[in-house]
């Protein structure tokens, strides 16, 4: 989810797949619920969200 937040709109998966084979299927499983519990209802509401240190600081700049 970091990488989403982050800003990707795709993540690599293959690898992870030779150390756990079904891991596609866990990821369509679960993912649903990891993007609900950010508070949105589709992947796409929480691409590039990530906020870093403190907004009021870095806007008089």
């Amino acid at each position: 989810m970091e990488f989403f937040v982050a800003g990707a709109s795709a993540v690599q998966i293959g690898t992870a797949s030779f150390a756990e084979p079904v891991i596609t299927t866990r990821i369509l499983d679960e993912l649903p619920a990891a993007v609900n519990s950010l508070g949105a209802s589709e992947l796409q509401q929480i691409v590039g969200t990530l906020v870093i240190g403190d907004s009021a600081k870095t806007s008089n700049k």
